[in-house]
């Protein structure tokens, strides 16, 4: 057990790497990686996943993989992209990985949030799992990020090599979440095909909005991300992106064209969807409402637009306006020193 995925991986490397070796990671990737890696005194070898499907070229995975590789750093279901690793992507990992007695390191914490294609983990497949360190988390799994509960699964003296290592970062961690985690893991089979199809729906909903904003969409197999291309706005780089559209006062919708997490509530979700349409139009002088969001408005929604900010006029999130038992509507979006209360809440105790 471990103080989250996080120290697994740290841990790994310390105990694997020798100044010198080089890591050979699939890219883009999650930044841990490269830090690990630079304070064992190792070096990071790349081989790019390639949009739109984010599949590596075999042949450049080939080149990568030497005699000086130590380690090769899996991540699947993968991190920003959402791609699951294929058969034979992951079959040529484990021949280069024999051929050249390098460890494969898979970090594995998104294995029960996939979609359509099932994960495999890669300690399964023949002749992986003598050198194959698998790492796992609950805190994706379960929303728990902040208990840090992670784990290594690997065979006893590459477990021992790891923990020696471990004891130095954090002797234990989370004593009290462990038992939950593990009770966690017992729940049966529907819970975690739950979790799967709410954030499926999730991302269908913010692909859907991401394109109506303008943004080119891949579709991923699994895990908490959407990647959105702003290259039909006009932008051939993100973080330039990102400053245009923070200049226009508009941060949060900023945030989602680049690596748009879906593990989020519906309303906030749909916010920051309107506020990326609002930025569009505003770019092309329309004024105009955008196309819904997957959803339509509530009966008994207002006719007019609500205002949020300063001088920014957006369709009303059919989600925005529950209820109440005589059919009235109370917004939840309205800034708290103009949001109005349905006359029918009890009062509250003083």
């Amino acid at each position: 057990m471990t103080a989250g995925a996080t120290e697994a991986l740290a841990a790994s490397l310390l105990a694997l790497l020798e100044p010198g070796d080089d890591v050979v990671v699939f890219e883009p990737f999650y930044d841990s990686y490269a830090a690990v890696t630079a304070l064992a005194g190792a070096r990071l070898v790349t081989v790019p996943l390639l949009p739109p499907a984010f599949d590596p070229d075999l042949d450049a995975l080939r080149d990568a993989v030497t005699d000086r590789t130590r380690v090769i750093l899996l991540n699947t279901p993968h991190n920003p992209t959402g791609r699951i690793l294929d058969d034979a992507t992951l079959r040529l990992v484990v021949e280069l990985a024999n051929a050249h007695d390098a460890w494969i390191v898979s970090d594995e914490v998104y294995e029960h949030l996939t979609f359509e294609r099932p994960h495999v983990p890669v300690a399964t497949l023949p002749g992986a799992s003598e050198r194959t360190l698998t790492i796992g988390s609950g805190g994706k799994t379960f929303n728990a990020t902040g208990w840090k509960i992670g784990w290594l699964i690997a065979r006893p003296e590459l477990r021992d090599a790891v923990l020696a290592v471990k004891q130095f970062l954090t002797f234990v961690n989370g004593a009290p979440f462990q038992p939950a985690i593990a009770a966690g893991l017992d729940l049966p089979d529907t819970y975690f095909t739950d979790a799967a199809q709410t954030l499926a729906r999730r991302c269908g909903r913010l692909s859907e909005g991401l394109r109506h904003a303008g943004f080119r969409v891949s579709a991923p197999d699994g895990s908490y991300f959407v990647i959105g291309d702003a290259a039909p706005l006009g932008y051939d780089d993100g973080a330039a992106f990102c400053q245009a559209a923070r200049a226009g006062g508009r941060r949060r919708g900023a945030a989602l064209g680049l690596r748009a997490a879906r593990a989020r509530r519906d309303l906030r979700v749909a916010r920051a969807l309107r506020l990326l349409q609002a930025g569009r139009r505003a770019r092309r002088g329309d004024r105009a409402p955008g196309p819904p969001l997957g959803v339509t408005r509530a009966a008994g929604g207002p006719p007019h637009p609500q205002r949020f900010g300063k001088g920014v006029d957006r369709p009303v999130c059919p989600l925005a306006w529950p209820r109440c038992d005589r059919g009235r509507t109370r917004s939840v979006h309205r800034p708290r020193s103009t949001r109005k209360t349905c006359s029918t809440r009890p009062p509250t105790r003083s």
